[in-house]
């Protein structure tokens, strides 16, 4: 039993920082993984994107301005509430005649269903697979979805077994997994995936995933 499982869930502080955080990184410059998000959805054709694990939604954010629909999903209800009180009336006062629809959603990963429309989506999620003491079992789920293409952000991949750690973080105590990089890679192959590697910084990767068209 994972003690602080829920420790996100259950922690409007931890989100509040988090929100405090993102709009200085939104004014100073983006940090890597903020950048290669934006390059890696310019670069594709995709309408939406669906953010899993959304947080305080900042993702919402930027996705509209760069005119793509956004859906974000968090388990938390304060992640959520923070969400749609911060972003929804500040691109409307932004960007009043945007047609572009923004919506976040309190949902656990676990229970999205698989692609409606897997082609004109992309599916990102932002350190969802670091943050949980299962996080192998969160990416496997994922990939399940059957969405082509799928941008998994900040993981850890190490050349040992892969483990979890406790650690601090906005005031709460939550997991940093360890993926071991030749299985995860693996794994997603097996599922009918190529997946390029994106380096970060020390043993933090993102990973650009794209399922065959064969395997839709």
């Amino acid at each position: 039993m994972h003690e602080h499982i829920d420790s996100w869930k259950n922690s409007q502080e931890a989100f509040s920082q988090q929100l405090d955080v993102n709009i200085r990184e939104l004014n100073l410059g983006f940090p890597p993984h903020w950048q290669h998000f934006v390059d890696y959805m310019d670069s594709l054709e995709i309408d939406r994107v669906i953010d899993v694990g959304c947080g305080a939604g900042v993702y919402g954010y930027i996705s509209k301005k760069l005119n793509k629909n956004y859906i974000g999903y968090d388990y938390s209800e304060h992640a959520i509430n923070i969400a749609r009180r911060t972003w929804q009336p500040e691109l409307t006062r932004q960007m009043p005649n945007n047609d572009n629809t923004m919506d976040f959603y309190c949902k656990d990963y676990k229970d999205l269903t698989e692609a409606e429309n897997p082609d004109m989506d992309l599916l990102v999620a932002n350190a969802i697979c670091d943050v949980l003491p299962n996080g192998d079992e969160c990416l496997e789920f994922l990939l399940k979805l059957k969405y082509r293409h799928l941008l998994i952000q900040r993981v850890s991949l190490i050349e040992e077994s892969e483990y979890s750690e406790e650690y601090e973080a906005y005031n709460i105590t939550t997991y940093k997994f360890h993926h071991n990089k030749n299985k995860t890679i693996s794994a997603i192959e097996d599922m009918g995936y190529s997946v390029n590697t994106v380096h970060l910084y020390e043993t933090t990767y993102d990973l650009e995933i794209l399922l065959e068209k064969s395997n839709l």
